[in-house]
């Protein structure tokens, strides 16, 4: 007896399996995946709205925004808070490593662990994807 799977329903279940070996096996952000859009939503933004939402969204301390992209390029007052594709040169990357006695972030909570460290460098290595916005009418 042979068992056949249409090709939606393995994509899909593909799918869903790498999204769950992705949820379970630590920090890595990978570029060359077509599942980007799944990773953001999984990993960085959900970290990004855990750790600097409060302070970096709506009310924008610092001049910094963190809620977008744009946001993100276009910085605050220590200028921009990512350079897409170095992490070296991302002050946001920097901030959250702690090692700029100047940018701490985030502020009040300690330094957070490598493994998230390493999930926002990969993150900024990769491109900084961000899923566009769609306009709500």
């Amino acid at each position: 007896m042979q068992l056949r799977v249409s090709p939606t329903r393995l994509r899909g279940k593909l799918a869903l399996a790498a999204a769950l070996l992705f949820a379970s096996a630590g920090t890595s952000f990978c570029a060359s995946s077509s599942d980007t859009a799944e990773q953001f939503e999984l990993k960085i933004h959900p970290l990004l709205a855990n750790r600097c939402f409060v302070c970096h969204a709506s009310t924008a301390m610092g001049g910094l925004s963190v809620d977008s992209r744009e946001g993100l390029l276009r910085g605050g007052k220590s200028g921009p808070a990512i350079v897409p594709g170095d992490p070296e040169a991302s002050l946001l990357i920097k901030a959250v490593r702690q090692t700029d006695d100047k940018i701490k972030m985030p502020m009040g909570q300690g330094r957070i662990p490598d493994s998230e460290i390493a999930l926002l460098s990969d993150w900024v290595k990769a491109g900084a994807f961000w899923p566009e916005q769609k306009a709500t009418a």
